[in-house]
């Protein structure tokens, strides 16, 4: 996962959430119409907040997001980066194997249609989940903290290798097969959801660094499974 592909997750989350404000949308009880208008009562709080306020020149509703600008996760705490693990791994084992698996084999210029097709198979508290998380990547993107630990693409590994150790011998050849491409779409979202699910049981002080990695560009591995 790129910088490139985290900024499309954001411009994804956006052109989702003012899609669901539209008055063509606003009928009915899908996902990413409850998101939005969710998100958008959400914002109206949290520009009342002073300290967004003098930031966000009068900004509020959805257009926070749009202050918050589309490098906003790259500031995100460390235990924000473990919780966007987590939502990506329960978001994408709820989503049909296809669409799960498209989150890996689209690459970044597709990720987004396919991230809009996973969020879109959410329920009611994942929905909430994804709104509270998005509030505090608005908040981060507007305050603009310092940006955290990165690790070493040495660290990244010996994180991963530790990961692929930590699954079944029955389950490691599976691994390999979706980080290669070369199973099927349930090895690959397999692949895809255990990846999201390990990072987001990891130590926040862990995960941070390491996400922030792969938002660098450095490709998570799990190699060839052991003998």
């Amino acid at each position: 996962m790129t910088l490139r592909t985290i900024r499309s997750v954001f411009a994804t989350l956006v052109i989702l959430s003012f899609a669901a404000t539209a008055p063509s949308q606003a009928q009915g009880s899908k996902p990413e119409v409850i998101f939005g208008h969710l998100l958008e009562q959400r914002l109206d709080v949290l520009a009342k907040d002073s300290s967004i306020s003098a930031r966000a020149h009068g900004k509020r509703g959805m257009a926070l997001m749009e202050a918050a600008g589309d490098s906003a996760l790259y500031f995100m705490d460390d235990e924000g980066l473990r919780q966007l693990a987590e939502l990506f791994a329960v978001s994408a084992v709820r989503a049909t194997p296809a669409a799960c698996a498209s989150l890996y084999l689209g690459g970044q210029d597709a990720f987004p249609q396919a991230f809009a097709s996973v969020i879109q198979s959410a329920d009611s508290a994942l929905i909430d989940r994804w709104t509270t998380f998005m509030v505090r990547l608005v908040r981060v993107g507007i305050m603009r903290p310092p940006i955290g630990d990165i690790a070493s693409a040495t660290q990244v590994g010996a994180v991963i290798r530790r990961l692929v150790a930590a699954q079944s011998p029955a389950e490691r050849p599976r691994l390999q097969r979706g980080a290669a491409k070369t199973g099927d779409v349930s090895d690959i979202c397999f692949f895809t959801v255990t990846l999201y699910r390990q990072l987001g049981g990891l130590a926040a002080k862990e995960v941070g660094p390491v996400f922030r990695a792969m938002m660098r560009g450095v490709r998570p591995s799990f190699g060839a499974p052991p003998a």
